[in-house]
Order: structure tokens, then sequence, then C-alpha cells
């Protein structure tokens, strides 16, 4: 099986993920670098998923509650056009891991796994089919149609 998959800048998903932002506040002063400058304890602002997850897995910034509220609605939107949760799976684990709510992010994978359990019995992939998977999902649906074969 060949994949010819988009590079990065191509792919709506990847920008989708870069222009997904954030509102945090900063709990103490932050270190200038390329990406940023002079953040200092008590700053708010909005910053890509991207750049504050280490900030926001690390306890230097927390989001703040409504757009936290707003990201996970995103997240858990199920678009068929643009789907932003296969880019951003350690998002949601992240999200949901500050929510406190361990069951939904159970939810999310079984609701995925029931959405892409189809693909085991396609004798052939398409391009679009692999898109639309995260890394893990594409793991397990790889492992599972090898399984599914082998016993056929």
């Amino acid at each position: 099986m060949k994949l010819n998959l988009l590079p990065n800048h191509l792919n709506i998903n990847k920008i989708l993920e870069r222009e997904a932002l954030i509102e945090v506040e900063f709990n103490e002063n932050i270190r200038p670098t390329k990406l940023y400058t002079n953040i200092i304890d008590g700053f708010k602002g909005h910053f890509p998923i991207s750049v504050v997850d280490f900030f926001i897995r690390n306890e230097h910034c927390k989001p703040i509650e409504n757009d936290f509220k707003s990201m996970k609605e995103e997240l858990n939107a199920d678009s068929h056009i643009v789907n932003l949760r296969n880019e951003c799976f350690y998002t949601k684990s992240l999200l949901n891991g500050l929510d406190n709510n361990p069951e939904e992010l159970k939810s999310i994978f079984f609701e995925r796994m029931c959405h892409f359990s189809k693909l085991l019995l396609k004798s052939d992939f398409t391009e679009d089919d692999m898109l639309i998977l995260s890394a893990e999902e594409k793991n397990i649906i790889l492992r599972s149609k090898q399984a599914f074969n082998k016993f056929k």
C-alpha cells in the first residue's frame, strides 16, 4: 500500500492546528525565545495549541475557562470537511486531563473506532481513508486488518 500524503504546508488539518488558538494565563515568568518575548506572571494571551502545549503540561500556564470549553467543543465536533481532532489527539488528551474527565477521551476513542472499523473489511485503502485517521488510529486499523486477513 503506497500513500501519497500531502506535504504539511498543504494539509488543511495542519494549517488549522497552527491557527487554532487557545487563551491562557501564565502563572510564572517565562524566558524569551524565538517564539515569544517577555512573558510575565499573570500575562493573558491567545496562542496556538502547539506553542502552549508544553507550558500547559508543565503547569506554567492554564487555559482560560471559557476558551477551554470552546476548544473542547471544537475538538469534539465531528466535521467531515476538516477534522481538527485528527491532528490533535494529544491535545484532546491534554484538555481532558485538565478537565479531570478521562471518560470523555475513552468515549471519543470508541466513537472514532466504531466510525472507522469499516476499514477492516475494505480490500484496499484510499488516500482519503488514511488522511482522516490519526497516527494511533492508522496503527490500530492496520494491525487489526492484518489479524483479520490472517484468519479470513
